[in-house]
């Protein structure tokens, strides 16, 4: 739906009535910068470092503005199961796995008429995400990064970030 960010939902469906509930999210512009340039944005303390470089949906190198859209889903909210993409099935070199959530962004970038951008293959995104206090203590020193392939319909592992002062840091393509 316009306004919002893609929602979806994986699950397996079981014999007799499947119920699938999705809560979608608002999409809300928290900046914009010049592709060539790259830029920098900051929402509910997350803060995201984007290099310059992007490509089109069909991988044609785009100039101009790019528009980025975000949201920050808390990991201990109680509609965190609705508002997630799919659910925590994951797929990483080991095999099929469930994942465990220190937090999520939903981050979108796209050109003045709204059609999706992507980082250019040597471009990377610096993430820095807060580790909310009640998950401190259980909270590795290091974690995987992933991303919701909606295609596939699971998490796929990319990159992995280090615990500083209370937040995750890493870095993604």
């Amino acid at each position: 739906k316009n306004g919002y960010f893609m929602g979806s939902r994986s699950y397996i469906p079981l014999e007799g009535i499947n119920k699938v509930e999705i809560k979608l999210l608002t999409q809300t512009k928290i900046g914009d910068f010049e592709s060539s340039a790259g830029g920098e944005v900051n929402f509910n303390d997350v803060n995201v470092e984007l290099g310059a470089g992007y490509v089109t949906a069909d991988g044609a190198k785009y100039t101009g503005k790019v528009n980025v859209f975000a949201t920050y889903l808390d990991p201990l909210a109680e509609d965190i199961s609705l508002t997630m993409p799919g659910s925590l099935r994951a797929a990483s070199e080991e095999g099929e796995t469930f994942l465990k959530t220190f937090g999520m962004i939903g981050l979108e970038l796209k050109d003045n008429s709204g059609n999706m951008l992507q980082l250019s293959e040597d471009n990377i995104a610096e993430l820095s995400m807060p580790i909310p206090s009640a998950m401190s203590a259980s909270a590795p020193e290091s974690i995987p990064l992933w991303f919701f392939d909606d295609e596939k319909g699971y998490w796929i592992e990319e990159g992995s970030a280090e615990k500083i002062d209370g937040k995750y840091v890493g870095s993604v393509k």
